[in-house]
């Protein structure tokens, strides 16, 4: 009975020695955000890292602990051009955010970024090293058509080693400027064919390094205006 209560006082011993330590480590441990981690796919074009850590930092003074990671995520997927969010608490005072974000695909006018989600966003940042074409339109709703119109029409100008530089879309109206310098009026129709047209004709056109813009509008055949 002795050696049975002794084995006790010592399994007593030995687990308030434990609670005792554990809270003792809690207690020396940072109790508020201490650092933030940002992991992002490919680095991020248009949010700022840092202002990300900044409005996290401004709250400073709640606990670790009480750090509530869903409502961070929220907040985040509040920010345009975001496609995943994930909060994740390292302990003792570490919060590491996954954030991936929709990738630009064009210029859109002088001031927005189309994304592939086809989202346009006006960005107080931007940091992209690829190229991008430039979109002139003032007619947002139709920017799948415009975005699909360009895709289609790039891949006809790469197979002649060109690429748009600029689509122009106004009164239902498409107009290229090609990275060749040369500027394309193609019209509402029948895009692709006036495009081919164009490439098996321009250079058959006297002087065409000094023509201001050709025509392709028209059925049979197209107009030039030299600068």
């Amino acid at each position: 009975m002795i050696r049975i209560v002794r084995k006790l006082l010592i399994l007593i011993v030995i687990l308030a020695t434990i609670l005792v330590a554990t809270l003792y480590v809690v207690g020396k441990t940072d109790k508020t955000i201490s650092r933030v981690d940002i992991v992002s796919n490919d680095g991020l074009s248009y949010i700022s890292k840092q202002s990300l850590i900044d409005n996290l930092a401004k709250d400073g003074s709640k606990e670790w602990f009480d750090v509530n990671v869903n409502e961070i995520e929220h907040s985040l997927y509040n920010i345009k051009g975001v496609d995943y969010a994930l909060v994740k608490k390292i302990w003792p005072s570490t919060i590491v955010i996954y954030l991936f974000d929709h990738k630009p695909v064009a210029y859109w006018n002088n001031s927005e970024i189309l994304l592939d989600n086809m989202e346009l966003i006006k960005p107080e940042v931007f940091s992209y090293n690829g190229d991008l074409p430039h979109i002139q339109s003032d007619n947002p709703e139709s920017r799948d058509y415009i975005f699909d119109t360009y895709q289609n029409l790039e891949k006809i100008a790469t197979s002649k080693d060109e690429s748009i530089l600029e689509i122009i879309y106004k009164g239902n109206q498409f107009q290229l400027v090609l990275s060749g310098g040369m500027n394309v009026m193609l019209g509402s129709s029948k895009l692709g064919a006036k495009l081919k047209e164009f490439f098996a004709n321009f250079k058959k056109v006297r002087n065409y390094e000094s023509v201001k813009y050709f025509d392709m509008r028209y059925t049979d055949g197209f107009t030039v205006k030299y600068s």
